[in-house]
């Protein structure tokens, strides 16, 4: 037992040593299997944006979802006001003359014919005005009893004072057609990345046309962004947006603002159910417009 003492201290030094050499690993290991029961690590990422686009031929994923970011921090913003009807182009007392030069007694008689009593009423009373010494009722009476060649023929010999006291008094007649709000929806966001907010209104114009006005329009900005009709009532993804039957009105002119987007001549409003803000070359879905009529 001495012997075994003695030998111990003697090599002490050399067994604390080994001690230590054996003991770091297994330390080591402990601390990495118990760490994650008792130490924090946060992590905050972004989702991509390039969630759900179509890699191009030639791209990474990774330089689309940078080309897509970069796009999302600018901001393009586009104001227009709302086409304005046109003005008549020629002076009331010419307008009126010259609508009168080309009326045939049939004409004449189909405009009475439509009037309602309200509208007679109060063409009586512009035509008193414009004419001294007559009254509404002697105008009204007039009506009643002439036929339309006579009524023609009165209102062909109506001096220009006369015609011009009489358009200067129906504004209303002569005045440029309001616009007509056919359909309309509100921008919904796509995703948490590709956002969108404002209106969405299809108008109908005095000249038969049509136009698609954005108004308090936002959306996230991205590359070659379009703006579409979808015939889906509220596509959810590029699948329901560029199925059969839809069309491209052009380019997004900004961002952001009032804008507004003509339509093409043989498309009609009653065949779309929604507005689509769309990125073309990575046919992501940026923003949509449920569009309802009333």
């Amino acid at each position: 037992m001495g012997g075994l003492w003695q030998s111990i201290r003697k090599y002490r030094g050399r067994l604390i040593v080994a001690a230590v050499v054996v003991a770091i690993p297994v330390l080591a290991l402990a601390w990495w299997l118990g760490s994650p029961l008792f130490i924090n690590k946060t992590v905050d990422e972004e989702f991509p944006y390039s969630v759900g686009a179509v890699v191009p031929e030639g791209m990474t994923r990774a330089q689309v979802d940078r080309t897509m970011e970069t796009m999302a921090m600018m901001e393009d913003v586009v104001s227009e006001a709302m086409p304005a009807a046109e003005a008549p182009p020629l002076a009331a007392d010419e307008m009126m003359a010259a609508v009168m030069d080309g009326m045939t007694p049939e004409m004449m008689a189909e405009a009475i014919e439509s009037m309602t009593p309200e509208m007679r009423a109060e063409v009586a009373e512009t035509m008193a005005e414009a004419v001294p010494g007559m009254t509404p009722e002697m105008v009204a009476e007039a009506m009643e009893s002439m036929t339309p060649d006579m009524m023609i023929g009165v209102m062909q010999n109506m001096t220009p004072e006369m015609m011009a006291q009489m358009a200067a008094a129906m504004p209303g007649m002569m005045a440029p057609a309001a616009p007509v709000a056919l359909r309309q929806g509100m921008f919904r966001d796509a995703d948490s990345f590709h956002q969108g907010e404002g209106s969405a209104t299809i108008y109908e114009l005095p000249d038969g046309t049509h136009v698609l006005r954005f108004e308090d329009f936002r959306v996230t900005n991205g590359p070659d962004l379009r703006v579409l009709l979808a015939t889906h009532p509220d596509p959810q993804g590029r699948n329901e947006v560029t199925g059969p039957g839809y069309v491209e009105l052009g380019k997004l002119k900004g961002n952001i603002g009032n804008q507004n987007y003509p339509f093409p001549e043989d498309v009609s409003p009653d065949d779309y159910g929604s507005v689509v803000i769309y990125c073309k070359p990575f046919h992501v879905v940026f923003s949509v417009a449920p569009l309802s009529t009333g």
